[in-house]
């Protein structure tokens, strides 16, 4: 079973996501960002210190794909995938990875997978080009895995919505 769970900026959507893991056997958290500036090196300090001790984390990078398949079986919660998606765009990578996460969640079979990302379309227009580049792919990728999951969240003010 694949769940897609989303929200805003600090709306509770990992902690949710967190809790629904702890309840399956074998969690596994998989962690795709990368702390490119203080700012994101204080969030990531601050879900590492709100998880449990002896929760695995692995961590990916861009091959998400890849990750996700050497942990079938596994309870997997992806954190999360608009950190991967800026990584994999920042890379050149994006098309091909992109096409893989898709391929992977559409064949996932066995244990668990539970992803989190940020709704950017809730937001605000961004002026910035980068930006405005991550809030389409993202958002083009949300609606491809949510055609796919068999269930979607959308976290607003710590409160789980099912839209699926």
């Amino acid at each position: 079973m694949v769940e897609l769970i989303l929200g805003g900026a600090a709306s509770g959507k990992s902690r949710f996501a967190v809790e629904r893991l702890l309840a399956l056997p074998h969690p596994v958290l998989l962690a795709t960002g990368k702390a490119h500036d203080l700012g994101f090196r204080e969030q990531i300090e601050a879900h590492r210190r709100e998880r449990p001790g002896h929760l695995p984390v692995v961590e990916c990078g861009v091959h998400l794909a890849t990750a996700l398949r050497s942990l079938q079986g596994a309870s997997v919660l992806v954190e999360s995938l608009d950190f991967w998606a800026f990584a994999a765009l920042d890379a050149g990578v994006w098309s091909s990875e992109s096409a893989a996460l898709i391929e992977t969640v559409e064949n996932w079979r066995q244990g668990r997978l539970l992803m989190v990302s940020q709704e950017m379309g809730l937001s605000p227009l961004v002026m910035d080009a980068g930006a405005r580049t991550l809030a389409r792919a993202l958002g083009g990728l949300h609606q491809k895995l949510a055609a796919v999951c068999q269930h979607v969240y959308l976290v607003v003010a710590g409160f789980p919505q099912t839209l699926k």
